[in-house]
């Protein structure tokens, strides 16, 4: 006599097989790559990514980095035991002013990952615009050079400025200033402000503390952001961190004043870390940017082409 055991056992059957399968699926799906790294870089550079996994360690992670259907570079690394993976690249050299959207693939089986990476020239950033921008007359009001010496960066990215004495004398539509103590030059604001009504655009970047007042008669457009505004400016830029390093610099924060409020500058961080500030009747803006600009423009082009985007618009 024989038995069949799908006859005698159906029910057991069907449940093994359920069984397996649910195995099956969950170790399919514990098997995920993720990116974990910035997503734009400078081209002809040595570059890290990092790939993070999960049930992976131990298997090869092929890749490859793909550009208008071609792959320009590709390799093979082993997942450690910590399921964090390296893999180091470099794009070609672009010529100035030109923006390269790649497509990094990778493999590690059963999972599979792709990531749009963002690859910008480091030459003449400012390319076919510096002799408009430099004719608007950039002017640089920088008491303390230990904050970072942006005139210096200005001529790295190809644009000429001019350091300022006198902010009140200055007759430029784009006044930088840089690594200012608002809480010793009182008053400052307020002439920045009134250069606003001759419609220079004024940019306070990496401001080392003090407080801001605005009156409620003279604001009529207040702006508070945090990294999030980065990708209004470019929707490629980094607004997580920069090259791994952290964006936030200067924060900034709200405090009462009888007549309006004031924007208090602090060095650790909170909700705020940039402002925009229009004046009333007025066609300049005042732009306070927390974010470490200075120094970081050379590591990521997200930093270097911001600022570009601060002076331009």
């Amino acid at each position: 006599m024989k038995l069949s055991i799908d006859r005698v056992f159906p029910h057991a059957l069907r449940s093994i097989s359920f069984l397996v399968f649910m195995a099956m699926t969950a170790s399919i799906h514990a098997a995920e790559l993720h990116f974990d790294s910035p997503q734009t870089f400078y081209s002809d550079r040595e570059i890290s990514i990092k790939i993070s996994s999960s049930g992976l360690s131990g298997k090869s992670l092929q890749w490859r980095l793909i550009y208008t259907g071609a792959t320009v570079s590709a390799g093979e690394v082993i997942i450690p035991d910590s399921g964090i993976a390296e893999i180091k690249l470099s794009f070609p050299k672009l010529a100035s002013g030109i923006v390269a959207t790649a497509e990094l693939a990778c493999y590690a089986e059963p999972a599979k990952l792709q990531k749009q990476i963002f690859f910008f020239s480091d030459d003449d950033i400012f390319s076919n615009r510096k002799e408009s921008v430099g004719n608007l007359g950039i002017g640089v009001f920088q008491p303390d050079e230990k904050s970072g010496n942006i005139v210096k960066l200005l001529e790295t990215l190809g644009v000429r400025s001019s350091p300022i004495s006198s902010i009140s004398d200055y007759n430029g539509k784009i006044i930088i200033v840089s690594g200012l103590d608002f809480s010793e030059n009182p008053g400052l604001f307020e002439t920045l402000l009134d250069k606003c009504r001759d419609g220079s655009k004024v940019l306070i970047l990496a401001p080392a503390s003090g407080i801001i007042p605005l009156k409620d008669n003279e604001i009529s457009r207040l702006l508070l952001a945090d990294t999030d505004i980065i990708r209004d400016y470019n929707p490629k830029f980094d607004d997580k961190t920069w090259n791994g390093k952290a964006i936030f610099g200067t924060s900034l924060k709200t405090v009462p004043l009888d007549d309006g409020i004031a924007i208090e500058l602090v060095p650790h961080k909170t909700r705020f870390q940039f402002c925009e500030i229009s004046r009333k009747y007025s066609p300049g803006k005042i732009i306070i940017c927390g974010f470490n600009l200075i120094e970081l423009a050379d590591e990521s082009p997200s930093a270097g082409y911001l600022l570009k985007e601060l002076i331009e618009r």
